[in-house]
Order: C-alpha cells, then sequence, then structure tokens
C-alpha cells in the first residue's frame, strides 16, 4: 500500500470521528433541552430534599424541569427554586412529589400539573413538595391490595 493510499485512508477516518462527534453533540444539546425557555417557581419544604441539583423532573415520563439549589429557610425548612419549561402549563393545585427510586438509588422528582379549573399557579405562589416514603412498586402493590380488599 503506498503513502497516498495511507495518507486517504487516514484522511476518511478522520473526517468519520469528527462526523461522529458532531452527532453526538448536536444529540446531547438536544436533550439537554439548553435552548427551550423556561420559568422559575419556588417551593418550600420543611422535609429536606436528598436530590442534586439539576435532578431532572418529570410528568408522564418526558422532562419539564430542573431542580435548583436547595437552601435552609426559615423555622428548619427548605427552599429551592426549579426551572419549568414555559410551554408546560401548571395549576394552583400542582404538587412536586419526591418519589423513591426502585433500585434504591436516588429518587425521582414527577410534576403532579393539577386541574385546569383551579386556574394558573399566581407568581410567586409555591408548589408543595410531597416526599413519598414507597417506592413506585409498593405503591402499585398497595394500592391494588386496596382495591382487592374493597371487592
Amino acid at each position: 500500500m503506498g503513502r497516498q493510499a495511507w495518507r486517504d485512508s487516514l484522511l476518511g477516518l478522520g473526517i468519520l470521528v469528527v462526523l461522529s462527534g458532531a452527532f453526538v453533540l448536536v444529540s446531547r444539546l438536544r436533550s439537554a433541552d439548553l435552548f427551550i425557555p423556561k420559568r422559575t417557581v419556588t417551593i418550600i419544604s420543611a422535609d429536606s430534599i436528598t436530590l442534586r441539583p439539576g435532578t431532572p423532573i418529570r410528568n408522564s415520563g418526558m422532562t419539564v424541569g430542573r431542580l435548583g439549589k436547595v437552601e435552609r429557610y426559615r423555622a428548619g425548612g427548605f427552599q429551592t427554586t426549579v426551572a419549568l419549561r414555559y410551554d408546560f402549563s401548571i395549576h394552583a393545585d400542582a404538587i412536586l412529589r419526591v418519589r423513591p427510586a426502585l433500585s434504591g438509588s436516588e429518587g425521582e422528582l414527577v410534576l403532579d400539573p393539577g386541574s385546569a379549573t383551579t386556574g394558573p399557579l399566581a407568581s410567586g405562589q409555591a408548589l408543595p413538595l410531597v416526599v413519598e416514603s414507597k417506592s413506585p412498586l409498593a405503591l402499585l402493590v398497595d394500592s391494588a391490595l386496596h382495591q382487592a380488599a374493597r371487592q
């Protein structure tokens, strides 16, 4: 194989590596929702939140926001802010739930947007935070057993 053939092979391999890297970078940027406008909502809770800032907040499996910095609040409580997508509507009776993970690792944040009949979340209104002590699987089993007992 001549010197020109080696050079052409290396050039082709280099182009392939650059294109692969660009594809991975673009797909990561799209999934990070960097270019989606957001609004900030405050959450005040008596319970400590053991999740890291940046933890995704989900609704029906879709990421609708991210957890901000958790700080101490008056009377031993905690306050955090969340950045939510502008195109996701939340209402006055919305609730943010902290659910333990199935694997015992860090939990997940699930946002229940509330009912449209209660109106939109007022500016400056804090969302309540509910820390669930059971895993989703345990809650499902409890619900099934409760329904079976009623029948």
